[in-house]
């Protein structure tokens, strides 16, 4: 005969609440799970190693991705949720590079290109989202946060950033984007 659990053993030996355990199962993240007579769950070894599994993908990767990957696995697709899982891992590792990039320039005293785009000290606000790989709008919030600033154009008025700007804006991106990968 199979071993049993009940949620609260599971719920004890992953440190989770058993309101987790029911949130998984009504996600559709777990096989189905069989009820007692009285309506009770019981849960067996297959489950544990769900939950488990979902325990140890939260600690490296989005909820989102989490969840998608273990509804692929519930519904026997086990090829698209680790496909899905290394291509998160995947731009985990490009970020890792991208932010080793960064740190490498910011060390370079010689800091007048990066990825073959000319650097100046005086770069629109355009350029230099470019050069970060984010959105105007990005640079605009943390200027008016006070992270950044910019000096003005005395012709037209338009947002002029230096280099030291630039740096203190890739940096911001690259954490940005860092702990939007590690959250979860």
């Amino acid at each position: 005969m199979q071993k049993t659990y009940t949620p609260t053993q599971i719920a004890n030996a992953l440190n989770v609440s058993t309101t987790t355990l029911r949130r998984y199962e009504e996600q559709g993240l777990i096989p189905d799970v069989p009820r007692t007579t009285g309506n009770h769950r019981t849960y067996m070894p297959i489950h544990v190693q769900a939950f488990r599994t979902i325990r140890s993908l939260l600690k490296g990767y989005d909820i989102p991705v989490v969840y998608d990957a273990m509804r692929k696995i519930k519904n026997g697709d086990r090829i698209h949720a680790l496909w899905l899982v290394n291509h998160e891992l995947h731009q985990i590792q490009e970020e890792k590079q991208r932010v080793e990039e960064i740190l490498a320039m910011v060390k370079n005293a010689d800091f007048t290109t990066y990825r073959n785009v000319k650097i100046t000290n005086a770069m629109s606000i355009g350029k230099v989202a470019e050069i970060a790989g984010v959105n105007t709008s990005a640079i605009r919030h943390w200027e008016k946060e006070g992270l950044i600033r910019s000096e003005r154009d005395k012709d037209n008025g338009y947002r002029i950033f230096t280099v030291p700007e630039l740096r203190k804006i890739l940096v911001i991106s690259s954490l940005r984007r860092l702990f939007a990968l590690l959250r979860g």
